[in-house]
């Protein structure tokens, strides 16, 4: 993923000019803050995998449905007053909190099993045994 996305950040100018033609810069660098905000959708993954594997569904749901709530109203403000900036601006902030928050409760889940990091390894993926 991160090659896709340092290949799509060199290329965009040329991957922009294929679809739309020559003479739009604007939406290449548009281009380029999102696959910033690819990358931070890839380090929310680990941190996704650990709460949902630690029984976290409830604060993961939490998370994503106050992201989306974020994302919507940031979404229409800066839409009013940056346009197509404001919608890539507004997926970057949401990305953003979303990974502080799933890493957050994971910090959580960590600090409460602290005594011994193996035996919250053990915990999270031999529960039953």
């Amino acid at each position: 993923m991160l090659t896709g996305c340092a290949v799509v950040f060199v290329y965009s100018v040329q991957i922009i000019d294929f679809f739309i033609g020559y003479g739009h810069e604007h939406p290449s660098s548009l281009l380029r803050v999102l696959c910033l905000a690819a990358g931070i959708i890839c380090l929310n993954i680990p941190a996704c995998l650990v709460l949902l594997a630690s029984n976290g569904k409830k604060n993961y749901l939490k998370i994503v449905v106050i992201g989306t709530l974020l994302n919507l109203s940031s979404n229409i403000i800066l839409v009013q007053i940056f346009e197509a900036t404001g919608t890539v601006i507004s997926i970057v902030i949401t990305e953003l909190f979303i990974m502080i928050g799933l890493y957050w409760e994971v910090h959580k889940i960590y600090i409460h099993h602290k005594r011994d990091g193996r035996n919250f390894l053990k915990s999270l993926f031999f529960q039953g045994k």
